[in-house]
């Protein structure tokens, strides 16, 4: 079949224009009769002309229930503009929808007096609503999306500003997600502990069938990563996932008792088990130390990136040769620990000689 070469368009690509959302009131209020004018003449101009991309718009009234076209346009939009004159109380609760979901919200209002005090902190525009305010509205308005083009993650609401005061905060949905999760993984740590010295102590044993054992808790905070639990402890607990993982093929090789076959691999099942024993009782206190400090109703989390655990994510120079010196020393650790053993199952020197003189002397008085 013929491969048609498709020529490349002439036209660039159109990039995605931003969107300025404007929630106001829709029916007249105290202090204007027609809000239609107000979006028509002022706010939408204003937008349209600060030079920065943004189409404007409002929601329509509809028919039937149009609160999720308003929520679903709250977290969509890249600005959203709030108009608080005269307290209408739907704007004040779309208002508080989107300082839950996002920053980058703009206040405005025909009357300063009608800022609640929580918000004044937070730049509110005043305008005249008419055409005379029009050149001081849009400065304004331009002034304020040039602010949120250069910052656009600053915090500008009171939501916002208590999260990022206090640090990262786990919230009781999360917090107890994330609880469950570690309580499953510190329960399959002490499992799979008892597993493997009930078979190390029975290998031999025919009557005794060589139990596998579970990894999904430990994979899941490893691919995951839920909570931050520190370089040291993440790499022991890939270690023991490895070896655990070992150890279930090998459950699974000897399912059925073979005398022959278990001797055969006793060596190998013993020295992955030692592994795994070793991470498993390495790893345990530290998450379950975590697993206390969570289940404290105040407990307060530092928000972190995950660390280097990735060749792919976005990290400094020095952080990538830092984890590959913390790699290199565990590897040689490793290889240290491995020559020690060696050394301690040769015979010494002494012994060598001694052998060495018996058999001689054996030699000579056979002559």
């Amino acid at each position: 079949m013929a491969i048609k070469e498709v020529s490349p368009s002439s036209k660039p690509t159109e990039k995605r224009k931003k969107k300025a959302f404007v929630i106001m009131p829709f029916s007249a209020t105290k202090s204007c009769k027609d809000w239609d004018s107000i979006f028509d003449d002022l706010v939408q101009p204003a937008v349209n002309g600060s030079g920065f991309g943004y189409t404007c718009e409002r929601s329509e009234i509809k028919g039937g229930a149009f609160i999720k076209d308003i929520l679903m346009n709250l977290y969509l939009a890249d600005v959203v503009i709030a108009d608080l004159t005269d307290w209408n109380p739907n704007v004040f609760y779309e208002l508080g929808v989107r300082h839950t979901l996002k920053n980058r919200t703009v206040l405005i209002t025909q009357n300063i007096k009608d800022i609640p005090s929580d918000l004044e902190a937070y730049g509110v525009i005043e305008y005249k609503p008419d055409l005379s305010g029009l050149a001081k509205f849009k400065a304004a308005i331009k002034k304020r999306l040039k602010i949120i083009e250069s910052a656009p993650d600053r915090s500008d609401n009171p939501v916002s500003d208590y999260i990022k005061g206090r640090s990262y905060l786990l919230f009781d949905y999360e917090r107890h997600d994330i609880l469950r999760r570690l309580c499953a993984l510190h329960a399959e740590l002490h499992d799979n502990a008892t597993t493997i010295i009930r078979n190390k102590q029975r290998f031999l044993d025919q009557t005794y069938p060589i139990f596998g054992v579970f990894t999904r808790a430990t994979e899941d905070i490893l691919t995951n990563q839920y909570i931050d639990i520190g370089l040291e402890v993440n790499y022991a607990l890939k270690q023991t996932m490895l070896a655990l993982q070992k150890l279930d093929y090998l459950a699974k090789l000897l399912t059925v008792p073979n005398e022959e076959m278990r001797k055969a691999y006793q060596g190998i099942h013993d020295r992955f088990a030692d592994g795994a024993l070793a991470g498993i009782f390495r790893v345990k206190g530290p998450i379950g130390q975590l697993v206390q400090d969570i289940s404290n109703n105040e407990f307060v989390i530092e928000h972190k990136q995950p660390i280097f655990r990735s060749i792919f994510w976005e990290t400094s120079q020095d952080d990538i040769e830092k984890w590959a010196k913390h790699l290199s020393q565990q590897e040689e650790k490793q290889k240290e620990e491995v020559e020690r053993g060696k050394e301690e199952k040769k015979p010494t020197s002494k012994a060598k000689g001694s052998r060495t003189k018996i058999s001689s002397g054996r030699g000579k008085s056979h002559r």
